[in-house]
């Protein structure tokens, strides 16, 4: 029993390296690190890095959504039941305990690079690493 509750967590624990050899983390990495860079020297980037990885974090998980068999979340329509469960999928707990690890993480980036103070921390950098290194 100790034994499997160990090699669930260190399981949990892993991450993917391998996400950052790929072109989008390849892309992705550069892209934050440059922005990051330039806001640490004051250059005012305003509003277009929130739009760029904001829209690049939507796509992802949409695609991720794609890729493990779900439909992206919709509205329920009419003559379905409002009581009726989807199934989850056999690996959805795993999976959950990661979505929260890096849920508040985006917020908090997100809030953080419009602060003018703090924006001068590696924000971006941190969303990317976490969101290639954990949800690949």
């Amino acid at each position: 029993m100790a034994e499997e509750i160990k090699t669930e967590a260190e399981e949990g624990s892993k991450g993917n390296f391998l996400a950052f050899t790929t072109p989008e983390g390849m892309v992705m990495m550069t892209s934050a690190v440059m922005v990051d860079v330039s806001g640490f020297f004051g250059f005012p980037w305003l509003f277009i890095p929130d739009l760029f990885f904001g829209f690049w974090l939507m796509m992802r998980g949409s695609v991720k959504s794609a890729e493990n068999g779900q439909e992206p979340v919709k509205k329920q329509e009419r003559g379905q039941e409002k009581n009726k469960k989807p199934s989850a999928p056999p690996k959805a707990g795993k999976r959950a305990k990661k979505v929260r690890r890096i849920k508040w993480l985006r917020v908090v980036v997100f809030i953080g690079e419009l602060i003018p103070v703090i924006n001068i921390l590696p924000l971006w950098i941190i969303l990317v690493f976490s969101e290639l290194f954990y949800n690949s």
